[in-house]
């Protein structure tokens, strides 16, 4: 029994490579795809459960009701919230970062009602914060090489 070489062999190893390169190639450059998978854990618990229960939950829900409160009235940027601290009023959002909430508010008026609005925006900026950190990452490492 004798063994026969195969003379196209090489050739459709070659193929094969270059496929297989391709594929790996088209991967590499749509892998930020994958980041709403990744990030499916940190957001299971919005889906799961609600909004979640921390200490100062209510709080920021609180915020975006007081938020929606001065912009239906016209007021886009409130520097003096007057319904907190018992009625003696306070600058919140001159001092904790109002994106958050504006980000919800645009949700809400799209629609959406508060806490889900809050959760949305939540999710959102999760997702947001995978992509920043992958386009870091290919800025600092530079893309991948084969």
């Amino acid at each position: 029994m004798s063994l026969r070489t195969n003379k196209h062999l090489p050739a459709r190893l070659a193929a094969a490579g270059q496929i297989a390169k391709t594929i790996a190639a088209w991967v590499s450059a749509r892998l930020w795809l994958t980041l709403p998978l990744l990030a499916l854990p940190a957001l299971w618990t919005f889906f799961a459960s609600g909004l979640p229960a921390s200490a100062d939950g209510m709080l920021h829900l609180m915020r975006l009701v007081l938020l929606d409160r001065h912009v239906q009235q016209g007021v886009f940027f409130p520097r003096w919230v007057p319904q907190l601290f018992l009625g003696y009023g306070c600058p919140v959002f001159n001092f904790y970062a109002p994106s958050t909430y504006y980000l919800a508010e645009a949700l809400h008026l799209l629609g959406l009602g508060y806490e889900q609005s809050l959760m949305a925006a939540l999710g959102l900026l999760v997702l947001a914060s995978g992509v920043v950190m992958f386009l870091l990452t290919r800025k600092v490492f530079g893309p991948q090489q084969r």
